[in-house]
């Protein structure tokens, strides 16, 4: 009886190799990607971050004062939040560009699946955080242009206020109330309004505030 040679179950096919490694080289190339586009989220992040302080300390007390209170508390606080958003979205896109810190013991390494399945937790972990951090920059554009909006459009009191010099007695400041028939009226802070003739006034100005 002539022998005759039969392939053995289970043996990886051409076809099921040439998957393997592209499966490997797919890895790679998920966990490569994902991180540079996390890379570029957290400069984003950062200079949305930039912009909501710099926004805060130069410009924003002078708009914002001149609002009326709740709006001016508003604007205040959509950008403590935002810029708190901002921040947390940072942080997760700076954990999906660089990873977390940790050891990887052999046992750790094998029941991951080698060196693919360890890649391929670490891009699934990496896509986790960068889906976060996204999240994070659309809800801090969002509270920044809704402060930028208020800022913008927000119910600012109407009168002006006026430093007036007097011949006969102290000068006067604080808002304007009225004017007519040779006459204003000036409500300086904490005081009832005075009643001013104009014949008495030297000179008035416009100010931003009454000194103290």
């Amino acid at each position: 009886m002539p022998l005759r040679l039969e392939t053995p179950e289970g043996l990886p096919t051409e076809s099921a190799m040439a998957e393997d490694v592209a499966w490997s080289s797919l890895v790679s190339t998920q966990l490569e990607d994902v991180r540079k586009t996390a890379e570029n989220w957290r400069n984003g992040l950062l200079a949305i971050v930039a912009t909501i302080a710099g926004f805060s300390v130069i410009k924003g007390p002078a708009d914002i004062t001149s609002l009326d209170r709740p709006f001016g508390y508003a604007v205040g606080w959509l950008l403590l939040v935002a810029l708190t958003s901002g921040l947390f979205g940072a942080w997760s896109a700076l954990g999906a560009a660089y990873g977390r810190p940790g050891v990887l013991t052999r046992e750790d390494f094998h029941r991951q699946g080698g060196i693919d399945g360890y890649k391929f937790d670490l891009a699934v972990h990496a896509a986790e955080k960068l889906r976060f951090a996204r999240m994070m920059s659309l809800f801090t554009l969002a509270l920044l242009a809704a402060s930028v909006g208020l800022t913008w459009y927000g119910p600012r009191s109407s009168s002006v206020i006026l430093k007036v010099d007097r011949k006969s007695a102290p000068n006067v400041c604080g808002n304007l109330q009225s004017s007519a028939n040779g006459e204003i009226d000036i409500k300086p802070p904490a005081a009832a309004a005075v009643r001013l003739p104009l014949a008495d006034l030297t000179r008035i100005r416009a100010a931003d505030k009454c000194d103290e």
